[in-house]
């Protein structure tokens, strides 16, 4: 992964009536200026290009930048930013302006569509590895961890959560073997209740427009503070007063909720196992042993969480680390999408979509398409014509020529602090 060095200020340009303009690097030696965007263009007529294209108005000696512009007359402050590459470090990258320069940082984002893409353009929910299955008149509760069977189809599930509002409520299910029908399903404990259906996919909720207070609790009873999986989980998450992101240790405590310390809980970024009982894999090391799930307290509703190998026959043993598919522009800073990268498995035909909201995800804009059949594939932004301000947001979604297909996708977004 490159590593982006970024930052953004103000400086004077006066091309005057020669048309030319320069800008001295501080600090910093460079080889070559990779990339060049105006974000406040009040030189009427300055026209500048990535050096890639041909006409580029601009030459580099030492650490002197000259710019040209193509009127005459004009004497106005932009801000530019402007990329440039250091010699001899391949892919490092940095910023520079008058003001000097300043690391900023990447934004990686991974959408894990697992095995639950369809094949319309649809907008996954918790890694597409989740299916919600409502029940009716039951007579025994269900106990998370435990696999239901459908007395008439033999179909098999293992539940994640269960919301129970007495005769009726939901499951929240996994591992999903054959195909329910309408019948009795039960677990292998006291879980017993009617359904009308088949489980359906877990889509997105949507983006909050307020903070909430959140919980984390867990599918795995062994995944808890003195438990042999998971003991501890860092989250990291935007709070909706600050807009800013901060990080949480939360414990686990198996079945039992868990309150986050924050009640403004806004925007999920992250989560990572980082503290573990006895438990260990050959291969993997310490992991979770079950899902662990970052839900709403009041409406349960998943947000987040960190999932099971589920592609592995008999494979018990947890990723440990889970990303969210979407991300928001902290109020600190600005946002420049750079590229969006795909992983396609053999065979498949898979669409990414990447879009942009400013208005709270209340709707969204397309940012750009990646087609990626059985292949890798990428998506240049570059040049990206503005940068996205605080608080926009961004997300990925996606369809497959065949439901259920494994696929990723990662969204690279540089920012730049304001």
């Amino acid at each position: 992964m490159p590593q982006i060095l970024v930052d953004i200020g103000d400086y004077t340009f006066n091309p005057g009536a020669s048309n030319i303009g320069t800008i001295v690097f501080t600090n910093v030696t460079i080889d070559n200026i990779e990339q060049i965007k105006p974000i406040v263009n009040g030189t009427t007529g300055l026209v500048i290009f990535n050096p890639a294209t041909t006409g580029f108005f601009g030459t580099l000696a030492g650490n002197i930048l000259t710019l040209e512009a193509n009127t005459s007359g004009q004497n106005a402050a932009d801000k530019l930013y402007i990329c440039y590459n250091k010699p001899g470090v391949s892919d490092n990258y940095g910023v520079e302006t008058a003001l000097g320069h300043n690391p900023g940082q990447v934004i990686v984002q991974m959408q894990n569509f697992n095995q639950n893409l369809g094949t319309a353009l649809e907008d996954i929910g918790d890694n597409g590895v989740l299916y919600e299955l409502p029940y009716t008149a039951q007579t025994g509760n269900f106990t998370p961890g435990l696999i239901i069977t459908g007395g008439t189809s033999s179909a098999t599930a293992l539940i994640v959560q269960d919301i129970d509002d007495g005769a009726t409520g939901t499951l929240t299910v996994r591992n999903i073997v054959g195909t329910f029908v309408a019948e009795t399903i039960t677990d292998t404990s006291t879980g017993s209740a009617s359904i009308a259906a088949e489980p359906t996919k877990v889509l997105s909720l949507g983006l909050p427009l307020v903070g909430t207070q959140m919980e984390l609790i867990c599918e795995n009873t062994n995944d808890t503070s003195a438990g042999t999986g998971v003991r501890l989980v860092l989250v990291e998450f935007m709070e909706k007063a600050t807009g800013m992101y901060t990080t949480e240790v939360v414990a686990t405590d198996g079945h039992t909720a868990t309150l986050f310390v924050s009640s403004d809980f806004f925007r999920f970024r992250s989560a990572v196992c980082i503290g573990f009982g006895s438990n260990s894999h050959p291969v993997m090391g310490a992991t979770n042993l079950g899902t662990v799930l970052i839900r709403e307290t009041a409406t349960k509703k998943i947000r987040g969480l960190i999932t099971i190998d589920t592609l592995g026959i008999n494979d018990d043993f947890g990723f440990n680390t889970s990303l969210s598919s979407s991300y928001t522009v902290p109020i600190d800073s600005i946002g420049l999408p750079e590229f969006v990268y795909t992983d396609t498995p053999k065979g498949e035909d898979v669409i990414f979509r990447s879009l942009g909201s400013l208005t709270g995800g209340v709707s969204w804009t397309t940012i750009g398409n990646v087609n990626s059949y059985q292949n890798a594939g990428v998506e240049d932004f570059s040049p990206f014509p503005a940068f996205i301000p605080p608080l926009a947001d961004f997300k990925i979604i996606g369809r497959s020529s065949n439901n259920g297909v494994q696929a990723n996708s990662q969204l690279i977004i540089i920012l730049a602090k304001i």
